[in-house]
């Protein structure tokens, strides 16, 4: 595979996960059969979003890039640094 076409693999797999995860109205909401929706202001800290990541990989219907771009979006919209201190 070369760079672009992994490019190109990288940005089709990042709009998927927009249409299954969002952010609308203050909610976080997962596209499924039926959506599932998380409010922003109980996502409001590190806490929080570590609390909701491991009720929702309970899910069946859960994947690891699914709730890899629910902890993402949640903390670009909370403004909290996900990647500075692993």
């Amino acid at each position: 595979m070369t760079i672009v076409e992994l490019n190109e693999a990288a940005a089709a797999e990042l709009k998927r996960l927009e249409r299954l995860v969002r952010i609308e109205d203050g909610h976080i909401i997962f596209s499924k059969q039926q959506d599932y929706c998380v409010s922003l202001d109980r996502v409001g800290d590190e806490a929080a979003i570590l609390r909701w990541a491991h009720h929702l990989a309970g899910k069946p219907w859960m994947t690891l890039p699914v709730l890899r771009h629910f902890i993402q979006l949640c903390c670009k919209h909370h403004h909290i640094d996900c990647h500075g201190r692993l």
